[in-house]
């Protein structure tokens, strides 16, 4: 025997419905569409009720909330540790190493006991007590500091990555271990500048690894600028240039990564530069 529901009938069951516990539990339906699932499913024989239940919700204002695809972050990255190289096929022969080697084709490469920088901080601000913890730290841990040029002498024993404006050229060679250039302003570089930087600072410290800081503007034509200048690696700066030491609040721009692959790759050139990427990381588990 089919019973049959009017309109405020099956409604009122609908209601009765979701304020079971059985009815509620359940995270794929909203409590609104589980009660439009309810309705629905009653044998209402009364096709005229079904329509005008379908055009009162169409005619519903309903406010969705629509939130924008956030941006790349680290936590969207999924690291798979043995990839660091290819994949041991005998590891009582050929163990995995975490050692980074930037510019390995100077003279005086850069060792790194792992794929690990530190820097983005206000160095100069430090006090000397902290920073030569710092740097302490670093050393013991085997991996190197960017810092601004004119403060790598307060390393002590840590490795150095020197940071210098392209057009400045030093009159006294730093104690550094790899010179990194910044352009000016961001966009596209100057390829005189940077062949003329390149030229002065080749002749000075021909040993060290020489790179280049590069952002997401003209990522593709200053990254074939910096192969054609010979250098030995680039830095990709992802994080704006008003939030540089506010990786809290600024959003890393990952996708640099992505671009930089696609160009050498365009290229042929994957090998011909060693590639560095700054910016994001927040925390410990960053």
């Amino acid at each position: 025997m089919t019973s049959t529901l009017s309109e405020a009938a099956a409604r009122e069951e609908a209601e009765r419905c979701l304020r079971c516990d059985s009815a509620t539990k359940s995270t794929s339906y909203s409590r609104l569409a589980r009660e439009q699932i309810y309705y629905m499913a009653r044998d209402l024989r009364q096709e005229d009720a079904r329509l005008a239940f379908l055009r009162r919700r169409l005619t519903e204002n309903v406010t969705r909330c629509v939130t924008a695809q956030p941006a790349a972050a680290l936590d969207d990255l999924i690291f798979l540790p043995a990839n660091l190289t290819r994949l041991v096929i005998d590891p009582y022969r050929e163990p995995c190493a975490t050692v980074s080697v930037i510019g390995p084709r100077a003279a005086r490469p850069l060792r790194l006991a792992a794929p690990m920088l530190l820097g983005g901080l206000p160095f100069e601000y430090m006090g000397s007590e902290v920073l030569a913890a710092f740097c302490h730290a670093a050393a013991q841990a085997g991996t190197a500091i960017r810092l601004p040029f004119g403060l790598e002498w307060m390393a002590g024993d840590a490795q150095v990555i020197s940071v210098i404006p392209m057009t400045v050229v030093p009159f006294a060679v730093g104690t550094f271990d790899a010179l990194e250039m910044t352009a000016d302003a961001a966009g596209a570089l100057d390829a005189q500048v940077l062949g003329k930087a390149v030229a002065a600072h080749r002749e000075r410290t021909p040993a060290t690894p020489l790179g280049v800081s590069l952002t997401h503007d003209h990522l593709r034509e200053n990254l074939t600028l910096a192969l054609d200048a010979g250098l030995d690696f680039v830095t990709l700066s992802a994080m704006p240039a008003e939030n540089a030491w506010q990786d809290e609040t600024g959003l890393p721009e990952i996708s640099v990564l992505a671009e930089a692959l696609e160009t050498l790759r365009a290229l042929n050139r994957e090998e011909d530069i060693d590639l560095l990427y700054f910016g994001g990381l927040r925390s410990g588990t960053d």
